[in-house]
């Protein structure tokens, strides 16, 4: 057409469609362009300019044109739809969200739309919203596999791991040889600890893509929770001959290294967090990283990383800092401020958001130090006590006269993304308690409680000292007062340990790295003792011990 009719608007905005769907979207927009100069209030030709634009990669462009074919003809929900992909393209989440429901309600049946909403939703963290919407596209096609799998994913994310295995099972169903829905059903049985079965679906999935190297990762995840060490690394190494750069698998393998007691490689390795753990930032300071050289006259800040626990587990390599010449400053979260000011082990000690005011000669994360400092098994540095409970009064209820006072930690924070495996509820930690002679202590905070715990603290004799808990330095008072501490894998084990107070603590099949595997005690920590679940889930055999040493132990 164009050969005898050059200025043949439709001609030119039809060819730029055809070129798009060929993948040739700048050459395109030239054409659309052409078009839109000759008939600049064509709704269609804004849209088809828009699209094209967008695929061509200029998303900003793109919303210009599809903003301006929506209000030319705002019944057109096509532009309102793919207005809604260039916003989200651009980074404007919330501006996406509107054009996708301006586009949902000239059209409700448009399931991709629907399906664009709901993920928009469930990353702004209103993960019912988006199941909502989810389930409003099942209703209507429960056959559509991608929502499927969409609600799979959100579930998850929303910690409905029940429902997100349903909806993996379902989109498995439609496509049994589809290997992101195999691959989602092994995620949803990890997160309900059904790991065996886990396991044999990423094999299915190896099967059908045996490149396929989060698959790898999460079968050397799952063979890790099933006490499978050697298999787990070999499956982890198998996706990193596929992928070397891949950050989550560099992790899995550095702390299935440190989990096997090889300080020296997996300490190397885990510095592959940094890419790996969601939301770990290096603190923006214009000092040099520290790389472990000459510290001598140097003041070096070294600032919180992660958890509680690993704050109170390695800031006992602070004082060695200090030994090879550092003034060393230390920027740690604020509830372990009070802990730790006046603390012998560090010159000054800062919250961290003060940290970028502070002027030094370098900075490193604290849990560099480890590795900087050329730590193994050998030279771990386990000197306890390394920390002291402020002065202050002794907690009133904490009673001297107490033939053994024992503190008690049965849960941990319910956020945390293993908390399912090493908590307990209080009527089953209950086993341990009435044995002659020992006052129990809660040192649980009201945050961390579950349910009706408080309740049932009559019922148990249980004195609660966790309800007057403002900081760190409140636990360290009390936890000083005590004679034991029982606990789950919190931080409580390690401000028990630091402090130097007998600790016990009790671990899930798989446990945390820093607690490694087949011993009862703890390079860490000399003097505390591991209780091990034999098998996954069996609390119970590890309760039985703890109430058989905990007899035996107020008897002498």
């Amino acid at each position: 057409v164009l050969q005898t009719q050059p200025r043949q608007p439709d001609a030119l905005a039809l060819l730029g469609v055809v070129l798009e769907a060929q993948g040739r979207a700048e050459e395109a927009v030239g054409f659309i362009r052409k078009a839109v100069a000759l008939d600049p209030k064509a709704p269609l030709f804004r849209l088809h300019l828009g699209n094209a634009l967008l695929a061509a990669g200029d998303a900003a462009a793109a919303v210009v044109e599809l903003r301006l074919a929506a209000r030319l003809q705002p019944q057109l929900a096509e532009a309102h739809y793919n207005l809604g992909n260039a916003l989200r393209q651009g980074g404007d989440d919330a501006g996406a969200v509107v054009a996708f429901r301006a586009c949902l309600a000239l059209m409700p049946q448009f399931h991709p739309a629907r399906n664009n909403l709901a993920l928009l939703l469930a990353a702004a963290g209103e993960h019912n919203a988006a199941l909502e919407e989810l389930r409003e596209v099942l209703r209507v096609d429960s056959g559509n596999l991608p929502t499927q799998l969409n609600l799979a994913r959100v579930a998850d994310a929303a910690g409905e791991y029940a429902a997100s295995l349903r909806a993996a099972e379902q989109a498995v169903a439609l496509n049994p040889a589809h290997p992101d829905a195999l691959f989602a059903q092994g995620l949803a049985l990890n997160r309900l600890q059904r790991d065996a079965d886990a396991a044999a679906v990423y094999r299915r999935v190896l099967e059908l893509a045996p490149a396929h190297v989060h698959a790898w990762d999460n079968l050397g995840q799952s063979l890790q929770a099933l006490g499978r060490i050697l298999e787990a690394e070999a499956a982890y190494r198998q996706a990193l001959v596929l992928a070397p750069d891949d950050a989550d698998t560099n992790y899995h393998l550095a702390l299935l290294l440190l989990l096997q007691g090889d300080l020296v490689q997996g300490f190397r390795a885990y510095d592959w967090r940094w890419r790996a753990v969601p939301g770990l930032r290096r603190l923006p300071l214009t000092a040099p990283v520290w790389n472990g050289g000459d510290a001598a006259g140097k003041t070096i800040l070294v600032s919180d990383e992660q958890g509680f626990g690993d704050c109170l587990m390695f800031c006992r390599y602070l004082p060695l800092l200090r030994a090879r010449g550092a003034r060393v400053i230390y920027a740690c979260s604020p509830p372990l401020l009070p802990l730790l000011r006046g603390w012998d082990g560090a010159d000054q000690v800062i919250p961290i958001a003060a940290a970028a005011q502070v002027a030094c000669d370098a900075h490193c994360s604290l849990l560099d130090l480890p590795q900087l400092m050329g730590t193994t098994p050998e030279t771990v540095p386990a000197n306890v006590p390394y920390l002291k409970a402020p002065e202050g009064a002794v907690p009133e209820n904490v009673a001297p006269t107490d033939p053994l006072r024992v503190g008690l930690v049965w849960a941990g924070n319910p956020k945390h993304k293993h908390d399912s495996r090493r908590s307990i509820a209080l009527a089953q930690f209950a086993r341990i308690f009435g044995v002659p002679g020992v006052r129990y202590y809660n040192l649980l905070r009201p945050d961390d409680l579950r349910g009706d715990d408080a309740a049932q603290f009559v019922k148990y004799d249980l004195v609660d000292r966790g309800a007057a808990f403002g900081d760190f330095a409140d636990t360290a008072r009390c936890v000083a007062a005590l004679d034991l501490v029982i606990t789950v894998d919190t931080s409580a084990a390690h401000l028990a340990g630091a402090l130097g107070k007998a600790v016990w603590v009790l671990l899930p099949f798989a446990p945390d790295w820093r607690w490694q595997i087949g011993r009862g005690d703890s390079p860490w920590y000399p003097g505390m003792k591991l209780y091990r679940q034999p098998q996954p889930g069996d609390w119970d055999a590890v309760l039985a011990q703890v109430r058989a040493d905990l007899t035996a132990h107020a008897a002498r």
